[in-house]
């Protein structure tokens, strides 16, 4: 008897600041999503910026639940190889870089913060 998704939907706002439980209880906000994310591992083991529906493909996107301890780092980007639909340069010296300045802000974020690699997802 866990009480369904509405439960579990507080339970995850628990740690929100006050003013943000308002604004997004879902009666509040009924167009609540969930967050697919890519375990940072997963992420690593990749080597390259992949699209979403590369990932999803692969089964490597996973749903977010803050009630499960997980830890989401946002990365918005904009993709330097529009031409030839991918996000990241694919070759030459420049092969990867957004990747590689991706993993390295993030490896430096959990080495900051002390974070558990098991739970943090891009």
């Amino acid at each position: 008897m866990d009480g369904g998704p509405e439960r579990t939907r507080r339970l995850e706002l628990r740690s929100a600041p006050p003013a943000w439980r308002e604004v997004v209880e879902p009666e509040n906000f009924p167009l609540l999503t969930p967050m697919l994310v890519m375990g940072f591992e997963s992420f690593k083991k990749q080597g390259r910026l992949l699209r979403s529906d590369e990932a999803q493909v692969q089964e490597l996107l996973l749903h977010f639940a803050a009630s499960a301890g997980h830890i989401a780092v946002f990365i918005s980007h904009r993709w330097w190889r529009t031409d030839v639909g991918h996000p990241d340069y694919t070759e030459g010296e420049k092969a990867n870089l957004k990747f590689q300045t991706v993993v390295h802000g993030v490896e430096l974020l959990i080495d900051k913060r002390g974070l558990d690699r098991c739970v943090v997802g891009c």
